[in-house]
């Protein structure tokens, strides 16, 4: 399991926030739904203070993004175990495959453009870099074994 640290998004303790992603086949999705402990059971990565709508912050400021009328990074809902969750949603693969792609030369500056979506409080770019850091290795991994990578949403 891959750990992004923990932070303030906004700079005051709110309820916390947390993007798990899972790197497993469509047929094991019910399992990850009702495991006690997924994220030592699949490999998995989790964004911790980062929610879906910085991620799609993010993929808007990706050089050649084409999203197009998607308001989301999530594509179809597999899974959903009652109206309060748990939800699970395939990451759209146009996102992880750019994600995947990036050339780590243009970290600083889709960094510095991800920061500049007012979106998320007091990161600094380093910090944004790190993230991307963390992902890029998964998202290049989900590739190189054809495997979506899964996003576990709790209400």
């Amino acid at each position: 399991m891959a750990s992004i640290a923990s932070r303030s998004v906004f700079g005051c303790s709110t309820r916390t926030v947390q993007t798990d992603w899972f790197l497993l086949g469509l047929a094991e999705v019910r399992n990850l739904a009702v495991h006690a402990d997924p994220l030592e059971a699949w490999p998995s990565l989790s964004l911790k203070d980062l929610t879906e709508s910085h991620l799609l912050q993010l993929w808007r400021v990706l050089p050649y993004s084409l999203l197009g009328n998607l308001r989301s990074i999530n594509g179809d809902l597999l899974y959903q175990g009652s109206i309060e969750g748990p939800f699970i949603f395939q990451v759209h693969p146009a996102f992880i495959q750019q994600l995947a792609l990036l050339d780590p030369l243009y970290w600083p500056t889709v960094a510095y453009l991800w920061q500049q979506t007012g979106q998320l409080g007091d990161w600094e770019c380093q910090e944004l870099v790190d993230v991307l850091l963390e992902i890029q290795p998964f998202a290049r991994r989900a590739l190189r074994e054809d495997k979506p990578i899964l996003h576990l949403a709790n209400d």
